[in-house]
């Protein structure tokens, strides 16, 4: 056991320090095993077969930088869009194939958009409450009683958000440049919610 991790907060069993049922090594808080990539990651979100990559501590601001302006370009292109179309049906003198083409594009464009928000929502979510995509699920599977809130949760928003955005200013969250990281780099988070006290 590395002596760094004898005083996590994540217990197995809540005695026993957490360890790697792949590589037998003990883990820091937060941490997991990529299956996929077969290595370990820091504040692991999920891995993700769009990025073909782990989502994580040293990503997860350019992953939800990702989305957030996937979603934006999805909402402008779907209500530009709206004008071009408007004028395509208008015209008798459209081609029927290019007609067909661009109210599927159109179409695509809208399912797009309503996938990108909901997905930005839930990941918006995950951010206030400080919580990552695999945590959230452990802990809903494992019924456990308090799996509404984070033990990593602050009541402080800012703090949540920095904890993976970075703790630059929050200007900074929106350009996609690597984020000042935690003082303790991904290795302890300090426990707000405790619900074994």
């Amino acid at each position: 056991i590395f002596p760094i991790f004898r005083k996590n907060y994540e217990r197995k069993n809540e005695k026993e320090v957490r360890v790697c049922l792949k590589c037998l090594n003990s883990k820091p808080d937060r941490c997991h095993h990529c299956s996929v990539c077969n290595s370990w990651i820091l504040l692991m979100d999920h891995h993700c077969p769009w990025l073909n990559n782990w989502v994580g501590l040293h990503n997860y601001k350019f992953f939800f930088n990702t989305i957030f302006y996937n979603m934006i370009s999805s909402i402008l292109f779907w209500t530009t869009y709206w004008e071009v179309w408007g004028k395509l049906i208008d015209d008798p003198d459209t081609n029927i194939f290019v007609l067909y083409m661009c109210s599927i594009a159109y179409f695509l464009g809208f399912i797009f958009w309503i996938v990108l928000t909901g997905f930005m929502g839930l990941h918006l979510r995950f951010l206030l409450t400080n919580y990552t995509t695999l945590e959230f699920c452990e802990k809903k599977r494992g019924n456990i009683s308090t799996w509404q809130r984070s033990p990593y949760y602050s009541s402080k928003w800012k703090y949540n958000v920095s904890c993976k955005l970075g703790f630059d200013n929050f200007y900074w969250w929106f350009i996609p440049v690597a984020p000042t990281l935690h003082r303790d780099k991904g290795y302890r988070y300090k426990v707000y919610n405790d619900p074994r006290a």
